[in-house]
């Protein structure tokens, strides 16, 4: 959760990260095995749900048995396959340098195997070097050129890099090549969402819907999308469905919820995610959109209940991580756990600034500014900031006695003098020297 001005905004945090070795067909296995359902683009985003194991507590998710797993060859797909394992339990605990490593590791054994360089790939463009990320993923599809996960996993990230031309030349293709594989089409709607390019996205999810009709989250989404197009009648159609036939997943309450967002209903859309929740406890995606609210009317105690329950899906979703993480911070609670969680967040999520602001936060809180000030750096770099941002900025500034501390201080408290950090931010600024 970002700040007050912003009223806890949810991050889509999926769709702004490539994680390509978490497989769409497998995620829905997953969903279907363990009643999940992440919906795809929540509460007017689009963004895409991703699926996992992640324990706060103790070792980390269990991607990998343990050292048992380990390859007894240094070579080949199998040390390979092990490295990568290794490079995704890393990744979720947060450590993305570890990550990076494994994934290299991994490619090092086997060159030419493809959920190495998909691996590789995420963590390199993570680590700031997108060309490099690209040329990965070249390989991968050179490789393996009717795989489905490679074509998308470029796709996305030449959309990311701003190449959404591209990005839509590719998944145009290949849906024609492949005309019976719906995720290429959910891949253009969601990029057609992205653009704001509602009709086109809507005719991409009925596609995809209609090739794939047990896929919940797309169908979540694509009624979502109806919803905000303002085409009801669509929105409900596809409500019955969910309602009729998936009555056990909560994904229609989960539904109606999100439309009543839509249109500013926070109380009616509180009661139908409640119900959601009540049919289907691990919907992540509902918990999330109950903090959200409570958030909003800064009932924080409930916000954090409801983001707790969210964590204890098991479903590894960074802006869930990131809220928690926030709301820990805000009451000054579980300092520990909370970097822990906007680590986790960050690593998922490198490109969504808010994930920064968060773990800097929690590094001044927990005294440590040195680690905070280049989080915050990057966090009030683009030219629109947030005051609260440029106010977590101004006050590691002061404390490490750098140069624009106390001008950051005043030019937040200008811009929300009525913030609840504001009085904070006006003592440190009464006792900086003239």
């Amino acid at each position: 959760m970002e700040n007050e001005q912003q009223e806890f905004p949810p991050i889509g945090a999926s769709g702004e990260y490539i994680l390509p070795h978490l497989k769409r067909e497998k995620q829905l296995a997953r969903w279907k095995a363990i009643g999940t359902y992440a919906v795809v683009g929540l509460v007017l985003a689009g963004a895409a749900g991703g699926i996992g194991i992640v324990v706060l507590q103790g070792a980390g998710p269990p991607f990998v048995a343990g050292p048992a797993a380990k390859s007894s060859s240094s070579e080949g797909p199998e040390a390979a396959g092990y490295h990568v394992a290794l490079s995704r339990t890393y990744l979720a605990q947060g450590d993305t340098d570890a990550a990076l490593n494994e994934a290299r590791a991994a490619v090092r054994a086997a060159p030419r195997n493809v959920d190495a360089l998909l691996s590789l790939a995420s963590l390199t463009y993570a680590q700031g070097e997108p060309q490099q990320a690209v040329d990965l993923l070249d390989q991968a599809v050179a490789l393996a050129p009717k795989a489905v996960d490679p074509i998308l996993a470029r796709a996305e990230l030449l959309a990311k890099i701003g190449k959404k031309q591209d990005a839509e030349e590719s998944l145009i293709a290949a849906a024609t090549k492949t005309p019976q594989e719906a995720r290429f089409r959910v891949a253009l709607a969601e990029l057609y969402d992205e653009t704001n390019e509602l009709d086109k996205a809507a005719e991409q999810y009925a596609a995809a819907v209609s090739l794939d009709p047990g896929d919940i989250p797309t169908r979540t989404s694509y009624a979502a999308l109806l919803s905000r197009k303002g085409d009801a009648a669509g929105a409900e159609a596809q409500r019955r469905v969910l309602a009729s036939r998936y009555a056990q997943t909560g994904a229609a309450e989960m539904l109606e919820g999100i439309m009543y967002l839509q249109h500013n209903q926070d109380t009616e859309a509180l009661k139908a995610l409640k119900r959601a929740v009540a049919v289907n406890n691990r919907l992540i995606a509902a918990h999330r959109l109950i903090g959200t609210i409570y958030g909003k009317r800064k009932q924080y105690d409930q916000a954090i209940k409801a983001c707790e329950a969210a964590v204890q899906t098991g479903v590894p979703d960074a802006a869930t991580y990131n809220d928690l993480a926030w709301l820990y911070a805000m009451r000054h609670i579980s300092l520990d756990k909370a970097a822990r969680l906007a680590e986790m967040a960050r690593a998922m999520a490198p490109d969504n600034l808010t994930t920064y602001d968060t773990l800097g936060w929690v590094y001044y809180l927990e005294g440590q500014y040195d680690r905070a000030l280049p989080l915050l750096d990057k966090a009030v770099s683009p030219e629109k900031v947030s005051p609260e941002t440029r106010y977590h900025y101004g006050m590691v500034l002061v404390k490490l006695g750098r140069v624009g501390g106390a001008e950051n201080l005043r030019q937040a408290v200008t811009a929300a003098p009525k913030a609840s950090w504001a009085a904070d931010a006006q003592a440190e600024l009464a006792r900086q020297p003239l």
